[in-house]
This record gives structure tokens, C-alpha cells and sequence, in this order.
């Protein structure tokens, strides 16, 4: 069990109050829609067709490296027409960065309505807020135009049969055709999108890069230390070396308990065997991984004011160095090296470590991530205003490479963006209105997106450093064989149990209760719901779902 992220622990906020016992859609009929693992196994995925654009630098693999660009593709085809009917869209999705101006102060955004053709009646929900949002919106039945999934939503197939429109007819196989964006979407990142037998959402697609243990390089090589590591003997006199209490430096931001669960070989969430699931608590190394991590803590190598604290402070002491190594999603990599330029003078060599094994009996493994990071959903609506909505979404997962992509990451040439050395560079107005290369600032990707690849404006020796390390993470990755399916429990019951979990780690971790604590935690996991969810997802698994 890893901690909690952030995310993970916001997203356990308001709607877990149905795992208490208060209903989601309340004053709704009781018929259960037929979500079964039989009907789900009949919906033809899209179509996968692969949208030739330009070739990148660095080729990704069908293992799971992305493509790397050294240069922006800059493309000078015509943007198509815009897709919209004049309408107003409104729509909602998540935030974990400052809004945009509003519309009437934004270029970009009125730019954005003329080329799709509509009226985008945007609104950002702080991610705090954002699973009290959902709870609001479906209790009260008004839904926007285009919603954005994210986190755990009880009765979502009930939910989704009541507000929400299937997409089958128009996305099914070589229906996916007609919208040759969405059609580049691989079928992976579809599975999550089926439920009652049917395609209720499109996919804001994730790479299968999980998350590093990132380390600052350059200190690395100053002091002529190997961030290429034999066991988690090795790994703990690195830490050692690097932790300097007096000068307020330690070796680590946080306990690493994921890195050293990674050592040990232990599962990605769940392993999977001839249908039968394990989870990553119960086996026999989790306990090892706390009494391992616990002993770093012991010996000073770890932050003292981690336990407890938040995500944002530990990239904060990373970016500082006073935490020298950090455990984060992928894409930090190149927001890290930026960062430590501020410190170093120039942008900062910034890496990570691929886990060594603990001892000479164990196979270690990355984690890959998920699938996606989130689905979106439609309203109800006519055939007609549906078909539009499509085609709103196909604009909006527009490769890299196409001009439609490159006005979503760059906006206008000259308002939004300059063309500096044959690079496209964001203007002050561009980063504020657009927010950067993946457009943070209005988070469209958030709504849908193109798969992944790896670009760094102005930086490609930080594109190259991020495309050999995946080259060493992908082969020894493994996936979380349960990704893409849907537990009602879990959705009810997994945001409450793993606080719990997480809860006993820290409290093992601090030193404040033995090891021996963690066999009782799980076993309450296991009574309180764990063996539900673990039953749910066989059954999908058993299927060939």
C-alpha cells in the first residue's frame, strides 16, 4: 500500500458520504442498469487509426516509451473548420493550478470559441472542491454539456443510465472513423469509458510511465555519487551520504515507501493470477517494506516534518534541496529542472533512480500508471447537437504535429506566442491565458487529449535525459491489472479504506506503532470491503472483460 497522493485523498471527500449510506440519485427509480461483465464484453472498442503526423526525434515503442521532440512540429497547414453550431457549451473539469482570466479578459479563450464554433461557458473547480461538485451536480440532475470524471463516483453506472449519453452508435469500431482525432486514441485507454453495455465518455489518455523517485544529478555528480544502485544496502548509504541535518539537507522529501515496495518486487496495486487477485498490502513484503522504510526514517535520512504533510510542500523542499530526492508523477520531470534553475543558475540536471533490487533474492518492478487520468461525459441531448459535441472533442484531441494542436498548446502567433529561433515560444499573455505546453492553465487536456509524448520548449537535453530513463523504466514496468474496470465498492468504500491504510503506514513510519500493527489493518481492509472489491474485479477478470 503506498500513500495516499493529494489527489487521491481530496477525491475521498464529499461523495464518500454515499459510503455511509446516503444515496447518490436520490428520488430515482430503483432499476439497476445492466452494467454486467457479459454486456460490457460485447462493445466494440473504437477503431484504432493511427493519425500520421510529423515523425518525432526520439521514436517512442509499442512498449510504452513516448516520442520525444527535440523541436516543436511546427506545422503551417489550415486549421479546419470549426466544428461548432454557434451554441453554448458549458462545461466542468477539475483544476489543480490557478484559473484562467475570464473570458472577456482572455484573448486566448475568445480565439478558442471562434475556432470551435461555440460559446464555451468554461468553469474550473479547484480539485479541493471538485468531488463535492460532482455530488452536486448529479443530486441535482443539471449537468453540463461536457463533464469531466474524475475520482471515484459511487453508482456510476446508474449514474451515467440516468444523465448521461451513450456514445455506442457513434464511436463503436469504424463508426470511430468519422472523428479521426479520437480514433488515434489507442483502445486501452477506452476500457474505462464502457458501462450498461455501452461507450459513455470519451478518455483524456495517460502515458504508461508511473511515477519516480526523482534526484537532483548534479549534486549527484559533484559529489561523484552513482545513482546506478546494486541493493537497498547501496541505496541507504547513498542516502547517508546525501543528508547533511546541519546544513538543513536530507537525502529525502518523504519516506519512500513506494521505491522501496518497487524494490521488493511488490504488486502494482494487485497481482493477477489465472483471474485470482492479490493485493500489494497482504503480501509478504509489504511488512518488510514498512520495517525497511521505517529504519531510513529512524536514521534521519528523511525530511523530519514529512509525515503528515502535503504533496506541494515536498516539491517545495525538492525544488530548494533541502529534500534531494522526491517521489512524484512523471511528468514533474521537466517542471523540476526548470525550477532548479532558479538555485543553480542554469536549468538543473535533474533525474531519477530506477529501483535496484532489495537483496539478491528479489525481482524489482516499476509501477505503471494508469490508463487515464480521467473520462468525459455528455448530457442528454438529440442526435444532432451530440454529433456536434463529437466533433468539439475531436478538435480538442488533436495530435502533436497538427495545426489544431499547435493553436491549442500555442494560441495566435504574435498575441499568445513568438516564433524565437525557429521555436514557438509563449509570450507573458500566452503563459497566463494558456498556462504552458499542456495548457494548465485552461486544462483542456483535461476534457480529452492525445496520447502522450515528451517535448521540453527550449530544453532538449531535458527531452533526451526523459526519453533514456523510459527506455530502463518501461521494460521493467508492470501494470495494475485491475485498470480500466469498475468496482462499486471500491467507488463506495476505497477512498475510506485506504485512508485508513494510510493512516497505520504513517503511524508505523513515524515510529508511533510496530510493524506487527500492519497484519491487523489488513485484515480489517479485507473485512470492511477489500474482499468485495477483490470479488468485483475477478469477476470482470475471470470473464476475459
Amino acid at each position: 500500500m503506498s500513500p495516499l497522493t493529494r489527489r487521491q485523498l481530496l477525491v475521498a471527500g464529499a461523495l464518500t458520504v454515499v459510503a455511509s449510506g446516503t444515496p447518490l440519485l436520490t428520488g430515482c427509480d430503483s432499476r439497476k442498469p445492466q452494467s454486467s461483465v457479459e454486456s460490457n464484453r460485447r462493445v466494440a472498442l473504437p477503431d484504432h487509426r493511427p493519425y500520421k503526423t510529423a515523425a518525432p526525434d526520439l521514436p517512442g515503442t509499442e512498449a510504452g516509451v513516448m516520442p520525444g521532440y527535440l523541436r516543436y512540429p511546427i506545422s503551417s497547414e489550415p486549421l479546419r473548420e470549426p466544428p461548432g453550431d454557434g451554441s453554448a457549451v458549458s462545461v466542468v473539469i477539475v483544476s489543480y493550478t490557478p484559473p484562467p482570466p475570464p473570458v472577456q479578459n482572455n484573448r486566448f479563450w475568445q480565439e478558442l470559441n471562434k475556432k470551435l464554433g461555440i460559446d464555451l461557458r468554461l468553469t474550473v473547480v479547484n480539485g479541493a472542491d471538485y468531488s463535492s461538485k460532482l455530488a452536486t451536480i448529479f443530486a441535482g440532475g443539471d449537468l453540463p454539456d461536457l463533464l469531466q470524471i474524475y475520482g471515484p463516483v459511487p453508482d456510476l453506472p446508474r449514474v451515467v443510465d440516468k444523465f448521461c449519453q451513450e456514445l455506442t452508435s457513434h464511436l463503436s469500431g469504424s463508426a470511430a472513423a468519422d472523428f479521426p482525432y479520437l480514433s488515434n486514441i489507442p483502445q486501452i485507454h477506452w476500457r474505462n469509458t464502457v458501462l450498461n453495455g455501452g461507450i459513455y465518455g470519451v478518455p483524456s489518455p495517460r502515458s504508461k510511465m508511473g511515477g519516480l523517485l526523482f534526484v537532483h544529478q548534479d549534486v549527484l555528480d559533484q559529489m561523484g555519487l552513482d545513482s546506478d544502485l546494486t541493493d537497498f544496502n547501496d541505496f541507504k548509504a547513498l542516502c547517508a551520504e546525501l543528508t547533511d541535518a546541519r546544513h538543513n539537507r536530507w537525502a529525502l522529501t518523504a519516506p519512500p515507501i513506494t521505491f522501496v515496495q518497487q524494490m521488493l518486487g511488490i504488486p502494482n496495486q494487485w497481482r493477477e493470477d489465472d483471474g485470482k487477485l492479490i493485493h500489494a498490502i497482504e503480501v509478504e513484503e509489504a511488512a518488510e517494506a514498512l520495517e525497511a522504510t521505517r529504519k531510513l526514517v529512524e536514521a534521519g535520512y528523511v525530511h523530519p516534518d514529512s509525515v503528515g504533510q502535503t504533496n506541494v510542500l515536498f516539491k517545495q523542499w525538492f525544488n530548494a534541496r533541502s529534500g534531494l530526492m522526491h517521489y512524484d508523477s512523471y511528468v514533474a520531470w521537466g517542471q523540476f529542472a526548470l525550477a532548479a534553475a532558479d538555485v543553480a543558475g542554469e536549468v538543473g540536471r535533474v533525474s531519477a533512480l530506477i529501483p535496484p533490487k532489495y537483496d539478491a533474492g528479489s525481482t524489482p518492478h516499476t509501477w505503471q500508471g494508469p490508463a487515464n487520468l480521467s473520462i468525459t461525459v455528455l448530457k442528454k441531448a438529440d442526435d444532432k447537437r451530440i454529433r456536434m459535441l463529437l466533433e468539439v472533442l475531436d478538435y480538442l484531441a488533436a495530435p502533436v504535429g497538427t495545426p489544431e494542436k499547435q493553436f491549442l498548446t500555442f494560441g495566435v502567433e504574435g498575441v499568445d506566442h513568438v516564433v524565437r529561433n525557429g521555436e514557438l515560444v509563449l509570450t507573458k499573455r500566452g503563459n497566463t491565458e494558456i498556462g504552458g505546453t499542456i495548457g494548465t492553465g485552461m486544462n483542456l487536456p483535461y476534457i480529452v487529449s492525445a496520447p502522450a509524448y515528451l517535448y521540453e520548449p527550449g530544453h532538449p537535453e531535458v527531452t533526451k535525459d526523459e526519453h533514456a530513463f523510459q527506455q530502463r523504466f518501461i521494460p521493467i514496468s508492470i501494470p495494475n491489472p485491475v485498470d480500466g474496470l469498475y468496482s462499486d465498492t471500491e467507488s463506495r468504500k476505497g477512498a475510506q479504506l485506504n485512508t485508513i491504510l494510510t493512516n497505520v503506514q504513517n503511524d508505523i513510519l513515524a515510529g508511533r506503532r510496530p510493524v506487527s500493527d500492519w497484519a491487523d489493518a489488513v485484515r480489517s481492509w479485507k473485512s470492511n470491503g477489500g474482499d468485495m472489491i477483490r470479488r468485483e474485479y475477478e469477476n470482470q477478470l475471470q470473464a476475459g472483460r
